[in-house]
């Protein structure tokens, strides 16, 4: 498999702040609201509902409305786990 260059350049972009990291590593493998990520990670909600919108909007979560709520999940699980190798990698673990 050939690497898409510029896809992953946008992809990791996507990732590429703190806010956004926290945000994905807190939803985890289980769906949470919004109110469950402003309040757990004490950002204010405007700050939340724009990473939200990015994170969405670059494959990374899906929304899923109930009623009046809105949940959202990891699109691809598996990006826990590359997170964690990443972070070995860069603190130069094995």
């Amino acid at each position: 498999m050939t690497l898409d260059f510029e896809f992953l350049q946008q992809f990791l972009k996507i990732l590429a702040d703190s806010n956004r990291l926290r945000i994905v590593y807190f939803i985890g493998k289980e769906r949470k609201s919004v109110s469950e990520i402003i309040q757990s990670l004490e950002l204010p909600q405007p700050l939340v509902s724009h990473h939200l919108r990015v994170l969405k909007e670059g494959h990374v979560l899906e929304p899923e409305r109930e009623g009046a709520f809105i949940y959202y999940s990891l699109t691809k699980p598996q990006l826990l786990g590359s997170l964690k190798e990443l972070q070995q990698i860069g603190n130069g673990e094995d």
